[in-house]
């Protein structure tokens, strides 16, 4: 649990086998687990909100240009650090948090009239 950056109750959550080892990062949204807001690091927290700009643009983008809906073809969540600066701190944690963000806005911005 040492190893665990956010509370307890979302390590528990992720420790699916009861082993105490946290989970390797995932990249799917079904399987990842996002901490609490509250307990939101700089960087996770500066990720997030970089994604939700991102991910609503993408949206509404996809739509206008009658792309069709295509969340998970998005070319922004494979690096996911477009506007990462270092002083955040780490990319690894600006990355979930901006694949957070992206995934919450996207059908904000698809559905946006």
């Amino acid at each position: 649990m040492s190893e665990w950056q956010w509370d307890r109750e979302s390590f528990d959550r992720a420790d699916r086998n009861g082993d105490r080892v946290p989970p390797r990062p995932s990249f799917s949204a079904s399987e990842k687990v996002t901490p609490g807001e509250g307990s939101w690091s700089q960087a996770y927290r500066a990720g997030y909100e970089r994604g939700q700009i991102e991910g609503r643009t993408a949206g509404r983008e996809d739509r206008d240009r009658n792309q069709g809906y295509d969340l998970d073809g998005q070319r922004e969540l494979e690096t996911a650090d477009s506007g990462y600066e270092a002083r955040a701190g780490s990319r690894t944690e600006y990355q979930d948090g901006y694949r957070h963000g992206f995934r919450a806005a996207y059908p904000e911005g698809w559905n946006r009239r």
